[in-house]
């Protein structure tokens, strides 16, 4: 996602299972992604074997010089998939906080979308029966407000 005129933040998901609990790993380019920093582990949380996760940024105004607010969705589970959620951060991701709890039970493969300056769009999988192999039984979606 785009953190300002040239800056870009890469959120991706964490394979080692060698450190409990999992984080996600995140980079950073400041030339429009010709370029990376090695990556680094995020703040961001992730079950163990790593899940896919959405990540936007809602800028104030697109000539603005401000640091725009990110949103995150994924599973906040530690273990397994469960616990899907949409985190907020005002510093580049550097931090993150809990913005709103969606579904309590399992859940993953999120898709986060910015529909207008008052809200974003979130549609994800989920189950009411959580299991060490994720299985969904349908999609669904929310509107948040901004």
């Amino acid at each position: 996602t785009r953190i300002n005129h040239t800056t870009l933040l890469m959120s991706m998901r964490n394979n080692d299972h060698s450190a409990f609990p999992n984080h996600r790993f995140q980079a950073y380019s400041g030339d429009w992604g010709e370029t990376w920093t090695p990556p680094e582990q995020s703040p961001l949380t992730s079950p163990l074997w790593g899940c896919e996760g959405s990540i936007i940024a809602q800028s104030p105004d697109r000539h603005s010089n401000e640091t725009p607010v990110l949103y995150y969705s994924g599973p906040r589970g530690l273990l397994l998939r469960i616990d899907m959620s949409v985190l907020r951060s005002s510093d580049s991701g550097a931090t993150w906080t809990v913005y709103a709890n969606i579904w309590s039970s399992a859940a993953g493969y999120s898709s986060l979308a910015i529909v207008n300056h008052t809200r974003m769009f979130l549609v994800y999988a989920r189950s009411r029966v959580p299991r060490v192999v994720f299985r969904s039984e349908g999609i669904y979606s929310a509107v948040l407000r901004l």
